[in-house]
């Protein structure tokens, strides 16, 4: 997750949120943000994404499956409109994406889909 919302906190203006259960993964985060020098944009909480309060952020990122993806439809949709959203190797079910693309990620040696949404997100066809 830490290179998305890195990634995403670069860009003026943006201010990331992530919702992690593992707090190792949280702490390696932030350490990452810091390194980056982003760490006034990033926040990493330990939690439970289905409760959370993310509605302050610019930018959700999402890396679950999609039915996870299709549970927090209705929280996405409250979000202040022209909030991106965007999911890491599962589209949202239901919902057109603004734009696709595939990234490479240290993980995963082949390369990975990402959709990116724009609230109010558009019905799919």
């Amino acid at each position: 997750m830490d290179g998305f919302l890195i990634a995403a906190a670069k860009h003026e203006g943006v201010r990331a949120l992530g919702v992690e259960v593992d707090p190792k993964l949280v702490a390696v985060t932030m350490k990452a943000a810091a390194a980056a020098g982003v760490a006034d944009r990033v926040e990493v909480r330990c939690g439970d994404l289905m409760v959370e309060d993310f509605s302050e952020a610019t930018v959700v990122i999402l890396y679950l499956v999609m039915e996870l993806h299709a549970q927090l439809v209705p929280r996405l949709q409250a979000l202040r409109p022209g909030t991106r959203v965007v999911a890491v190797a599962f589209p949202i079910p239901g919902v057109t994406t603004s734009f696709t693309y595939k990234a490479l990620v240290p993980e995963d040696p082949q390369p990975i889909p990402v959709y990116q949404y724009i609230v109010p997100m558009k019905p799919a066809h």
